[in-house]
């Protein structure tokens, strides 16, 4: 994870073109900006594993994550009992 503050930074300057839109609004990239990668050894970085966002959006982005994985804990038993009563009813 990286802050792009302008197109003169490290990053750019060894050959990235950067994203034309943000990944969460789609709206044109602008400067400062969140540059996140993916990738592993079995998985190398691609240009689909690049997440480039807006300041702003990267605080809609990690608080929809946080009511995801708060709705997943909260309905972890539901969703578990929910699938054993179709296995019986099967």
């Amino acid at each position: 994870m990286s802050v792009l503050y302008n197109e003169n930074c490290e990053w750019f300057q060894h050959g990235s073109k950067g994203a034309d839109f943000c990944f969460l609004c789609h709206e044109p990239m602008t400067f400062p900006c969140i540059y996140w990668v993916g990738g592993s050894p079995t998985a190398p970085v691609s240009k689909g594993s690049e997440l480039w966002l807006h300041p702003q959006c990267v605080k809609k982005l990690t608080a929809g994550l946080g009511r995801d994985l708060i709705e997943i804990h909260l309905m972890k038993d539901v969703a578990s009992a929910w699938h054993q009563s179709m296995k019986e009813a099967a």
